[in-house]
């Protein structure tokens, strides 16, 4: 499936998210954003945010030797912070570029919000620190 036709479905389901979300009182949002480990407007902001830039997330890790689904698993907390962090980032187009470019140039590391909690994993992780 080509880039536009993906982007356009992410697209369609970000609003309907957005609905769904707008449709719930204050308790029901709770209850939900707590299910999934955010608070209400952490939720609110991964569904304002782009629902394309999370998808980056794993490329970045990989480029990074970095396992996400260990993360996830081992640091849950930390895991959906780095999510919701870049779906909310305004930096999605230029950090696709710089991953098609030349995932190990460091010029992310200037724009990237998640910059200091991924380099301090691969700190952790190259000190035999058991970060996972």
């Amino acid at each position: 499936m080509n880039r536009f036709v993906q982007r356009l479905q992410n697209r369609i389901s970000q609003l309907r998210l957005r609905t769904e979300l707008d449709r719930l009182s204050g308790s029901e949002l709770q209850i939900l954003a707590q299910d999934v480990g955010l608070s209400g407007p952490g939720l609110r902001a991964i569904a304002d945010g782009n629902p394309d830039a999370a998808a980056l997330l794993p490329r970045r890790m990989a480029a990074l030797d970095l396992d996400p689904e260990e993360l996830a698993r081992s640091m849950p907390e930390t895991s959906r912070d780095l999510q919701r962090v870049c779906s909310s980032c305004k930096s999605y187009g230029r950090c696709q570029r710089d991953l098609d470019r030349g995932p190990a140039d460091a010029v992310w590391t200037y724009y990237c919000p998640n910059a200091p909690t991924l380099q301090e994993l691969q700190i952790m992780q190259a000190s035999a620190v058991p970060i996972y």
